[in-house]
């Protein structure tokens, strides 16, 4: 996803886009392991983000599986 991330803002000025489904990729993509979808948190000025999956239990915090997985990107 971050890759997918990192061509759309290659292919527009370095910006990233301001929803997750502006990508060309599957929906599968587009989920975490639980199934539940990634969030998707961008900059105002959309040249960083960040991607956010609750975990297991769907709910912020845990441990474990539970534990809340998140990625900054930055528009290369």
């Amino acid at each position: 996803l971050a890759s997918a991330l990192d061509d759309w803002a290659d292919a527009h000025g370095g910006r990233l886009p301001d929803d997750l489904d502006d990508l060309d990729v599957t929906d599968e993509w587009l989920v975490d392991d639980w199934d539940e979808p990634i969030r998707y948190e961008p900059a105002d000025d959309r040249r960083s983000a960040r991607l956010v999956s609750l975990g297991a239990d769907g709910e912020a915090g845990g441990e474990g599986a539970d534990a809340d997985l998140d990625r900054d990107v930055v528009a290369p």
